[in-house]
């Protein structure tokens, strides 16, 4: 018997069963636990209804004219934004092979009619508390690795490392940041970095782009999902631009205010080779790295305080939407003479 005594978790369902009276009391005893109950006595009707807004969870019989629910959960299990939604069956059929069936064509649970109450109610809270367990750790994953390598590790159980040969790269550190770190306590500091740092992940997010990682000061991120192209570089470098002016705002307030302290950034963004991979085996970390990350880098380290530098391989995409001035040839370490442009903020 599973616990009953505590409150249900806020969750979307929907009940498909075929035989009305039993469909009514599924609907009136759930929605009277506090669930999102929709009810459908059509399979299909069902499906039509959850690829347009998925549920948190499933209850399906067994026994149904125009698609049986092993056949409904196959398809759900089939389908790409509902694979993932956990499906309890709940039927009269209670032969020990048909329960193996359920659980083989993807359901999580089966609980057998005639159904008892609190049962239907524990299993039901039961594994809509393992979704948002399941989402905390998706979160946490997102907030560790790039989208398409979570997809990849759902999909295979592994990440193929990846060679990228024109990634769109975004390079940024605080000027002065190693002086602060001995004039500033360390609970100041990091509590900058992350208020710094969050409102930069913000403005990547709404200019498709990613942040890939952050070492100290310095803050690493590329195109959306990595792809490449003149549509990625623009979107990375007016992330560039917000970033600059939200570290503006920010130094204005700071002098009015008297409260806080300026920060002062300098960014590159480069157009070039990179290879993505995730380390480790135990603790993961995906880590982007090659030519075209330390030209990003070094790009960055000349860049000016409050300015952006691109390469001139960024540049060409670029150019059309931006005003530059032109910066070099500029000497870069292992480089050689480079071309370089300064972006002009307004």
């Amino acid at each position: 018997m599973f616990a009953s005594n505590l409150p249900a978790p806020a969750g979307r369902l929907i009940v498909v069963d075929d035989n009305l009276d039993q469909l009514h009391i599924l609907n009136t005893l759930l929605s009277d636990y506090g669930y999102n109950v929709r009810p459908f006595s059509k399979g299909l009707e069902a499906f039509a209804t959850a690829e347009a807004d998925p549920p948190d969870l499933f209850l399906l019989d067994i026994t149904m004219p125009q698609i049986d629910g092993i056949a409904l959960c196959r398809k759900l299990k089939a389908h790409p934004r509902l694979s993932g939604v956990p499906v309890i069956f709940i039927s009269g059929l209670t032969e020990a092979n048909m329960v193996v069936t359920g659980l083989e064509a993807g359901g999580v649970d089966y609980i057998t009619k005639p159904f008892r109450v609190l049962e239907v109610h524990a299993r039901v809270k039961t594994h809509l508390a393992l979704v948002a367990e399941r989402r905390k750790v998706e979160e946490l994953l997102r907030n560790t690795l790039p989208n398409r390598v979570i997809q990849e590790l759902k999909d295979s159980g592994h990440a193929t490392p990846e060679f990228f040969p024109d990634l769109n790269i975004f390079f940024s550190d605080f000027v002065n940041f190693t002086r602060l770190t001995s004039e500033s306590t360390p609970p100041f500091l990091i509590s900058e970095l992350n208020r710094l740092f969050t409102s930069f992940d913000e403005i990547m997010a709404r200019h498709g782009c990613e942040r890939i990682k952050t070492v100290g000061d310095a803050y690493l991120a590329v195109g959306g999902n990595f792809t490449s192209g003149r549509e990625t570089a623009v979107r990375l470098v007016r992330a560039a631009v917000e970033i600059q002016n939200y570290l503006a705002r920010c130094n204005q307030e700071v002098k009015i205010s008297g409260k806080g302290r300026p920060w002062q950034a300098r960014i590159g963004v480069h157009t070039g080779t990179a290879v993505g991979a995730v380390v480790g085996t135990t603790k993961y970390l995906y880590d982007l790295f090659g030519d075209g990350v330390n030209m990003a880098a070094r790009i960055q380290g000349i860049a000016k305080p409050m300015g952006i530098t691109l390469s001139a391989t960024t540049w060409a995409l670029v150019n059309d939407q931006f005003q530059f001035h032109a910066r070099g040839p500029v000497e870069l370490h292992g480089k050689g003479q480079v071309q370089l442009y300064d972006l002009l903020l307004n």
